[in-house]
């Protein structure tokens, strides 16, 4: 059977990725959803539009950079695609440390490298052995890419791949794309990796609490999630038992889990100083029995926006909230 195409052309690369993908296909995800936009797209918008973590997106469009297809911040060379179905910028996107292609390397210049540096070669030992893969001559020049050009020191790259094992992804250009973006975000010492990698672990256990409080299973929270749970850790200070009492009065209240439902209770719990379980409820109590109007702050749940009300410190209704955050 003989297929025609339309008014497109992509350029010979892209055919030649998606014949050799193997372990990611979201990043063909974000190239398409990419190309389909005329005026950008933004890294926090294409997560929650392709249900993707953002990281995810950032890592695809740093790959996409590194073949030429997209861009950060300005125009696009998008080869033979028709300027009318490309994306002009990715947003929000951080500008590259090194706006440039890949450099390529021939198999003489990486020989004379191993000969000059002789840490490349324990550089590499550990890389096969922790991917689990005798590398491929493609391989071995994405590693010398990452210490030679992008100068990222030998124990930098070997935290990154390390990181990659956790996820399970197991290739050198997983582990390539994944310390462009995280170059991409201005992160060039050993230091600022290892903090980075640090939160990452921390709001992944973090996450995993909420999970077991909600009984969600293993659903991936969106970006907007995240954010609100990373407030209850870190700006509210919440403790788990006070997560579970806003998660139990959200049921109450609205019948079905809501991250921000709860991120509402929890941060009317803050503004009040309350700290324990206690307190909360001492202060319902409290509020139950004064005639006091300012004590709104000790309600139990959070009443549903009234028709055309247009008071954004009134409670919410779940829709609505959704929309305003």
């Amino acid at each position: 059977m003989k297929i025609s195409k339309k008014d497109i052309s992509l350029p010979e690369k892209i055919a030649d990725y998606v014949v050799n993908m193997q372990d990611d296909p979201n990043e063909l995800r974000v190239l398409v959803y990419a190309l389909s936009s005329k005026d950008g797209i933004e890294s926090s918008e294409t997560a929650a539009a392709l249900g993707m973590d953002e990281q995810d997106v950032i890592s695809a469009v740093s790959f996409w950079r590194g073949m030429g297809l997209l861009n950060v911040g300005g125009k696009t060379d998008m080869g033979q695609i028709p300027a009318n179905s490309t994306a002009d910028t990715v947003k929000s996107v951080p500008a590259s440390v090194r706006d440039t292609d890949t450099k390529t390397y021939t198999g003489e210049e990486i020989a004379r490298l191993f000969e000059q540096r002789p840490e490349l070669h324990s550089l590499l030992d550990f890389a096969q052995t922790r991917l689990e893969r005798v590398f491929s001559p493609s391989d071995v020049a994405k590693l010398v890419y990452l210490e030679d050009y992008v100068l990222m020191t030998p124990p930098m790259i070997m935290s990154i791949i390390d990181y990659c094992v956790e996820l399970d992804k197991k290739s050198m250009r997983y582990v390539e794309k994944t310390a462009l973006s995280l170059y991409d975000e201005g992160i060039n010492t050993y230091e600022a990796l290892e903090e980075y990698f640090d939160k990452k672990k921390k709001a992944k256990s973090n996450e995993g609490l909420v999970r077991s409080i909600m009984g969600i299973g293993e659903r991936n929270f969106t970006s907007a999630e995240k954010v609100h749970i990373s407030k209850w850790f870190g700006e509210y200070e919440s403790t788990c038992e006070l997560i579970t009492l806003a998660y139990e009065k959200t049921i109450a209240s609205i019948s079905k889990p809501s991250v921000p439902y709860m991120s509402k209770l929890l941060q009317r719990w803050h503004e009040s100083g309350y700290k324990t379980v206690d307190e909360v409820n001492n202060g319902a109590a409290a509020a139950r029995g004064t005639k006091n109007t300012e004590q709104g702050a000790f309600n139990e749940t959070i009443p549903a926006v009234k028709k055309h009300n247009t008071d954004n410190t009134a409670g919410l209704s779940l829709e609505d909230f959704f929309e305003n955050n």
